[in-house]
């Protein structure tokens, strides 16, 4: 996918633009029969507005708000973006009937999808039984700038549509501000997807985008929070699990290492995230970047068998971070190709490590879209890490540049990948580290 396509199309999180705004007047006229009732033949758009607005939900708190739905009766979806910096979020439906919330149930921001779990009922949203269709009629529901209980028409355009991580449906449907969150239903009334973006400027349009319902399969929901907690998510410590029960997504405990900085108080345990899994191994990479290290002390060109990355860390960091019985548990990887794979011996050919940094390659499989971020520790800031935006540092795969002046390819803090050294030559010698390995399960 062309990056550059979509900097011209100046994407923006967006919601549904209004075309066809009904009054809550003539929202009464919809029938709770008309929920029940099973659709065979296509619905107008009265039709469609009377069967599945009653299942929408006005989404506000005091930074913003947007749109979101019942699907099923005591759960709402919506999008994160709508409810990431809330502290107190009221809902509330077509009939005026207000819902408060329960737990967040789940969340991902790089899917941009949150469940809620709400303390009172409402109507759950018919699911999608006819399947997907370019050209079908498909209609966009929400509050378009706050406007409540709209509904615009449009036609599908693509069935799958991968934009920046997230497994959409490219629509025409006109979009705005305000109905991120809501559902696009087809002509049976049916949700097909959680409207999410839009593409706007002069470049491009009727470009918008709706997260498939699919995608809410993959949110845990096995650890709610309450408002206070998720006001709080960041402070939260990572629920690890065994490394014999571990699969992707999940986070493991594997090693000692310096993070806060406090050296009186000992190392602190490495906190590994799981990428990847084999029958009998477990590919993972350290949650924060744990040091600063150059890529070469004469900042000259050199591949990644001669790096210093690669001599520190299987030199001092797999010498010092880790015991005898964990030792054990890391396998030698051969990172001669640009994924790598767990190997018991070194070979005779090729270039085995313990650990190791992420190819470019590895970064694009294994970390979609915003998911590529990392925070360094405390540690690594205190010796040279950058700090930006949100939390979020320059971090080092092993992907050699033979640009002299970047060295290598970096991933940004915006979950970009560049070999442009964003600060200078002053940085080429100290980029943080963000170690990568394959472990026996």
């Amino acid at each position: 996918m062309n990056k550059k396509f979509y900097r011209a199309m100046a994407i923006i999180l967006v919601a549904v633009f209004t075309v066809l705004p009904i009054s809550n007047t003539d929202a009464f006229a919809a029938s709770k029969k008309s929920k029940s009732t099973k659709v065979d033949t296509p619905l107008t758009g009265t039709e469609v507005y009377n069967l599945a607005m009653p299942s929408v939900v006005h989404v506000t708190h005091s930074k913003g708000g947007g749109s979101g739905f019942f699907i099923e009766s005591n759960k709402v979806v919506t999008n994160y973006h709508v409810i990431k910096e809330a502290e107190n979020i009221s809902m509330i439906d077509m009939y005026d009937n207000t819902y408060s919330v329960k737990y967040i149930l789940g969340y991902d921001e790089d899917i941009d999808l949150a469940i809620i779990e709400t303390n009172e009922k409402g109507n759950p949203i018919k699911k999608n039984t006819h399947g997907l269709t370019p050209g079908e009629t498909v209609y966009t529901l929400g509050c378009p700038f706050g406007i409540p209980f709209v509904i615009a028409q449009g036609l599908l355009g693509k069935t799958t549509w991968d934009i920046e991580g997230k497994n959409t449906i490219m629509h025409t449907a006109p979009m705005s501000s305000g109905n991120s969150g809501g559902p696009l239903v087809n002509a049976y009334g049916e949700v097909i997807g959680v409207n999410t973006l839009s593409s706007g400027g002069e470049t491009a349009q009727l470009l918008n985008y709706a997260v498939k319902t699919e995608e809410l399969e993959k949110i845990n929901t096995n650890n709610p929070l309450d408002m206070n907690k998720f006001n709080h998510r960041d402070e939260l410590p990572i629920i690890t699990v065994k490394i014999s029960e571990a699969r992707p997504g999940d986070y493991i405990v594997l090693g000692k290492y310096e993070q806060d900085n406090d050296k009186n108080n000992g190392a602190e345990d490495i906190e590994w995230l799981v990428l990847a899994e084999t029958k009998d191994s477990l590919f993972v990479v350290s949650r924060l970047c744990l040091e600063t290290t150059c890529w070469n002390k004469d900042n000259t060109f050199v591949t990644w068998e001669k790096s210093e990355h690669r001599s520190w860390l299987n030199g001092d960091f797999y010498k010092n971070a880790f015991t005898k019985s964990e030792k054990n548990k890391i396998m030698y990887a051969d990172v001669t190709s640009a994924i790598t794979s767990p190997s018991k011996e070194a070979g005779k050919k090729g270039t085995f490590d313990h650990i190791f940094l992420m190819s470019i390659e590895e970064v694009e499989k294994y970390l979609p879209g915003m998911s590529k971020r990392a925070c360094p520790s405390d540690y690594c800031k205190a010796n040279g890490a950058g700090e930006f935006g949100n939390k979020f540092t320059f971090w080092s795969t092993r992907s050699a540049s033979t640009d002299t002046e970047g060295l290598y390819f970096t991933v940004a803090v915006f979950g970009d990948i560049t070999s442009d050294n964003p600060n200078g030559k002053s940085v080429v010698g100290l980029m943080t580290t963000r170690p990568a390995m394959w472990i026996k399960k």
